[in-house]
């Protein structure tokens, strides 16, 4: 057991990178972008979704990874026992799939790559300027109408 101060790649026989991910660290864009910094090629989540029981809450974890795979443009291998095992592209769409609680083993091939997209170097960049801009717009509006009222 213990941390590390930041995320490294599991690297195969032929060089391949794959960025690990258990369970819910999956959903944690700025967590995941550490691999993609690190030259990750794809994404290989590995969950136990039993817990949920028959909720929807197992069918969102693993639409969580199709959102992984549009953010940083890479393909995701899904292994989850009793959840929703898959293989979804890099554009996130899901290209095989098992159902939920079903014994069964997938077989695809997965396309890798090197691209490091603008979120996994700038992380929620964008999101930050909306939010100051949006709230620079609110207080703006708001001190018009209270000056204007006197």
């Amino acid at each position: 057991m213990g941390t590390q101060p930041y995320r490294t790649n599991l690297i195969g026989m032929e060089g391949t990178r794959v960025a690990p991910s258990i369970c819910y660290e999956s959903i944690y864009g700025a967590f995941m972008s550490g691999y993609m910094r690190d030259s990750a090629e794809f994404i290989g989540v590995i969950t136990n979704d039993g817990w949920w029981g028959d909720t929807p809450g197992y069918r969102q974890h693993m639409n969580d990874g199709r959102l992984l795979a549009v953010e940083f443009r890479k393909s995701v291998a899904r292994s989850a026992n009793t959840g929703i095992s898959c293989f979804i592209n890099q554009r996130g769409d899901v290209v095989q799939k098992m159902e939920w609680w079903t014994e069964d083993a997938i077989k695809q091939t997965i396309y890798k790559n090197n691209i490091i997209t603008f979120y996994a170097k700038h992380g929620d960049f964008i999101g930050f300027v909306c939010s100051f801009l949006t709230v620079t717009l609110l207080l703006y509006f708001i001190l018009k109408r209270l000056i204007g009222l006197f």
